[in-house]
């Protein structure tokens, strides 16, 4: 159901090539609406902003305009140059001509810098256990996500430690005895500072309500947490 509904987005997106097949704008007016339609996709329902083109230009050539103009500029520039590649054979000079212009253009904002280095670089360890869906909350299966997490945070310091959301599928409170204990005993030992994800548990006066929380150990804080 989630995939048919981002499907919606996209497939709206292209519309635009039906109703400008015939225009010189067909690649503008394209680069136009899929940007339209990928701002509209993260902010309907809370948002579901992730898998956007701007992501793809991390070492891309479009990245030095992240900076100044933001992601769905990035992502309007790869969608039309996309389109001017597509169209080389048909209009080579004028596709040519706008392919590297831009591209030249979008390399020399990299002169324009608006942060610079305070410290040395934090080693980040971001651990993803690819478990199936259909597992995430089978009793043997959580067996093997509270081993495989706990083992993968325990195996190396790093100054920032992440796992995924409910990597521990179960509430917080009714987690294996002493499961957290060594999570913060590690972060203490090794200056980790660790984020688990799990199940909250919030208490109400109608009852507890389950939350997807962040739960966060620190060398010399206390336990923290994010709920939503």
């Amino acid at each position: 159901m989630l995939s048919s509904y981002m499907a919606c987005f996209f497939s709206l997106a292209t519309l635009s090539l039906k109703w400008f097949k015939t225009s010189k704008l067909t690649g503008l007016m394209l680069a136009a609406s899929w940007v339209l339609l990928e701002f509209l996709r993260g902010i309907i329902f809370t948002g579901f902003p992730w898998m956007g083109f701007a992501e793809t230009q991390v070492n891309g050539p479009f990245a030095p305009v992240a900076p100044i103009l933001g992601g769905l500029a990035c992502t309007f520039l790869v969608v039309w140059i996309s389109w001017e590649i597509f169209r080389l054979k048909n209009t080579s000079v004028f596709s040519g001509i706008c392919i590297v212009l831009t591209i030249t253009l979008s390399q020399l904002a990299s002169v324009f810098t608006f942060t610079h280095p305070t410290s040395e670089p934090l080693t980040v360890r971001l651990i993803q256990g690819n478990f199936e869906q259909s597992l995430k909350f089978n009793p043997q299966a959580m067996q093997e996500q509270f081993a495989f997490y706990t083992n993968a945070i325990t195996k190396q310091a790093a100054d920032l430690i992440i796992t995924p959301e409910t990597a521990y599928p179960w509430p917080q409170s009714n987690l294996p005895a002493g499961l957290l204990h060594s999570i913060q005993q590690f972060s203490t030992a090794t200056s980790s500072t660790v984020l688990v994800g799990l199940i909250g548990e919030v208490a109400q006066t109608t009852g507890v309500q389950y939350s997807n929380r962040a739960l966060g150990f620190s060398p010399d804080l206390p336990q923290y947490q994010y709920d939503k």
